[in-house]
C-alpha cells in the first residue's frame, strides 16, 4: 500500500493526541461517601432511632457572650445591645435547629414503626405511604414531612438507605390488597430476570403475575 510519509506523518501526530484509555473518562470520580444521619437499631425487643451525633455538627453558644450581658462596668451599654440583639438571634437558630432534629426523629420513628416488614423483609414488602399519611399521623404539615427527610439517610440493620425511600404511591390491584409501586417493581424485576429465553413472559403475564 503506497502512501506518502506526510501523510504517515500526520496520522501519527493524530494518534499522539488521542487518548490511550478512553473509558477512564467514565465514572472515574471518587465513590460517594455517604455518613448516614440516623441509625436505627433493634435494642431490647424494639426498634430504637437515634441520631449519628459523630456526623453531626454540635452548636452551642459560647458563655463568653453571656458574661459580657453580665458584666455591664467592663463594656458599653452599646456593646452589650450589639451583644444581647446577637444572642436572641443565635439562640433562635439553635432553637430551630433542635426542633429539626426532633421532627425528623419523629416521622423517622413513625417510619419505623408502620414499615418494620420493609426493614426485615425487603422492599417486596414496603407498605404504601404518602409523606402527606406521615405528617397527618405526627401532627405536622406534608410538607414539613417532605423537608425532614430531604438529603438524610439511615443506617438500618440491612444497610445505609434514604429516608425517602420508605415513601411509595400505591398501585390498585383491583382485586387484592393495595401494593406500593416499589414493591411491584421489585417483583417484575426478579420475574423478568428469571426468564429463560424459551420461555420469555408476555406483558399480560406479567401484568396478571404480581398480583
Amino acid at each position: 500500500m503506497k502512501v506518502p510519509i506526510a501523510d504517515i506523518q500526520n496520522a501519527v501526530q493524530q494518534i499522539k493526541k488521542m487518548n490511550p484509555n478512553p473509558g477512564l473518562s467514565i465514572g472515574s470520580g471518587e465513590a460517594l461517601l455517604i455518613n448516614p444521619d440516623l441509625t436505627v437499631e433493634y435494642l431490647d425487643d424494639r426498634y430504637v432511632v437515634r441520631f449519628n451525633d459523630a456526623y453531626t455538627p454540635c452548636i452551642r453558644i459560647s458563655p463568653v457572650y453571656r458574661s459580657i450581658l453580665s458584666q455591664s462596668n467592663q463594656h458599653s451599654r452599646k456593646v452589650r445591645a450589639f451583644v444581647r440583639q446577637k444572642l436572641k438571634h443565635a439562640q433562635l437558630l439553635v432553637g430551630n435547629i433542635e426542633q429539626r432534629r426532633q421532627t425528623i426523629l419523629k416521622v423517622m420513628a413513625y417510619l419505623v414503626e408502620t414499615q418494620q416488614d420493609f426493614l426485615e423483609k425487603g422492599v417486596e414488602y414496603l407498605k404504601p405511604m404518602t409523606m402527606e399519611e406521615v405528617g397527618n399521623a405526627i401532627g405536622v404539615d406534608g410538607s414539613t414531612v417532605s423537608r425532614a427527610q430531604q438529603g438524610n439517610y439511615v443506617q438500618t440493620p440491612g444497610g445505609i438507605i434514604s429516608m425517602r425511600s420508605f415513601f411509595t404511591r400505591t398501585m390498585d390491584t383491583h382485586n387484592g390488597p393495595d401494593v406500593s409501586t416499589a414493591a411491584v417493581k421489585k417483583r417484575l424485576e426478579d420475574l423478568i430476570g428469571a426468564e429463560v429465553s424459551h420461555k420469555l413472559l408476555s406483558d399480560e403475564k406479567l401484568t396478571v403475575l404480581p398480583k
